[in-house]
């Protein structure tokens, strides 16, 4: 760090093995001053390649789909037209906060849903209907909260402003389903009840019961599901991909 404060950028050079070729790849640096540079392996026309894999607390989307098909597409130019060689090797996260969030809230519902078998009592009625009113404050909040955010004109603003809509969306359903909609549950079967109401009773329950939680079994074998399903999708996408699951340990 410079006498000033600001932090001074390392010196760079390319590494001086490699095979440009006739039709350089231009490639951003962010270790030199310059905006772009050619791209040289180090080893011949031979480079490796990481590449960010998922954390598995859920299904993949097509969210997900885009960037693994994207980073195929890349893989497949820069191997078939510019004619280099690469190992690609992508890590699979199995430890992380999402996971243990996710993990445990599964948890705590299947236990709940367990003990509250066979139809609807005014009980069960009253505390679905308690962890839904604090689910519609929860997410009245954070609406409010990105809406503020999306009012800039930049790249960020204009994410707060579509993630606002999709949980105003979700917001506008529980509100149309509150009252009557869950009165009218009563007597019947309380599984599918539940079941339509998971992700507000998830919450409820995490919120009163989560902290007494510490099965790491649990959360293990809640990543190693979604782990083992990402990679039959990959199998089935036929992504010719090199996955080192990255296998992290809670002590």
């Amino acid at each position: 760090m410079s006498a000033s404060g600001a932090r001074k950028q390392p010196e760079w050079s390319a590494p001086g093995g490699g095979a440009v070729g006739t039709a350089p790849i231009m490639v951003r640096n962010s270790l030199c001053m310059k905006e772009q540079v050619p791209f040289v392996p180090a080893d011949g026309r031979h480079f490796l390649w990481y590449g960010c894999g998922p954390t598995v607390y859920d299904s993949a989307h097509l969210g997900h789909a885009r960037n693994y098909v994207t980073t195929d597409y890349l893989r497949r130019i820069i191997e078939d037209y510019f004619g280099f060689e690469t190992t690609f090797v992508m890590n699979i996260t199995d430890v992380d906060d999402k996971i243990i969030l996710r993990a445990r809230r599964n948890y705590l519902f299947d236990q709940f849903r367990a003990a509250n078998e066979g139809t609807v009592s005014q009980k069960l009625l009253d505390e679905v209907t308690e962890s839904v009113a604090e689910n519609i404050a929860s997410l009245t909040k954070k609406v409010a909260a990105l809406e503020k955010d999306g009012q800039g004109s930049d790249a960020a603003a204009d994410t707060a402003r579509k993630e606002a809509k999709l949980i105003e969306g979700k917001l506008n359903q529980l509100k149309s389903e509150s009252g009557t909609v869950i009165s009218g549950y009563l007597g019947k079967d309380a599984g599918a009840f539940l079941d339509a109401y998971k992700d507000s009773v998830s919450i409820w329950l995490d919120e009163r019961k989560g902290h007494q939680f510490q099965d790491n079994d649990v959360i293990r074998s809640h990543a190693a599901t979604f782990e083992e399903e990402f990679l039959q999708d990959m199998k089935v996408s036929r992504f010719p991909f090199l996955f080192i699951p990255l296998h992290l340990h809670i002590f």
